[in-house]
């Protein structure tokens, strides 16, 4: 196994969750070490702080981080982390500003492009049945 590093987003956590808390967590759990963290701190609507993290881990060479890698990678909707029974934290693939905005402009380009050319195929045909109609 090849030590790297991953980035991931954390959308939800405790806000009593420290920075060292992570570290520590991160370690004890045969992870990785924690190159860069930004947490965040929020209100919710019930006047609860929550907070959210940014975080850079240069994985371990270890199975539970290698196990902790291919999660990231297969469940890009995020995966439950235990980090001390019951309590977890949903991990997600970070994926920066503007690869989100690479990926949603691609995306709106490809519906827009089938969307005109099923419009010209319908023209087509409806051009077509004129044609015949008229010869008839």
């Amino acid at each position: 196994m090849n030590p790297t590093y991953v980035n991931i987003y954390i959308p939800h956590m405790d806000g009593s969750i420290t920075k060292s808390i992570m570290y520590d967590t991160f370690h004890y759990h045969k992870i990785g070490s924690i190159e860069y963290i930004d947490i965040h701190a929020r209100q919710n609507s019930n006047g609860r702080i929550y907070k959210f993290a940014f975080v850079s881990i240069y994985l371990y060479d270890t199975t539970e981080a290698y196990a902790f890698q291919i999660n990231i990678e297969n469940h890009l909707g995020g995966f439950p982390f235990v980090y001390r029974e019951p309590r977890y934290w949903e991990i997600k693939k970070y994926i920066s500003y503007h690869d989100r905005m690479l990926e949603l402009w691609k995306k709106l380009n490809t519906d827009f492009t089938k969307e005109c050319n099923d419009d010209y195929k319908m023209m087509e045909r409806e051009i077509s049945g004129l044609t015949m109609n008229e010869i008839y």
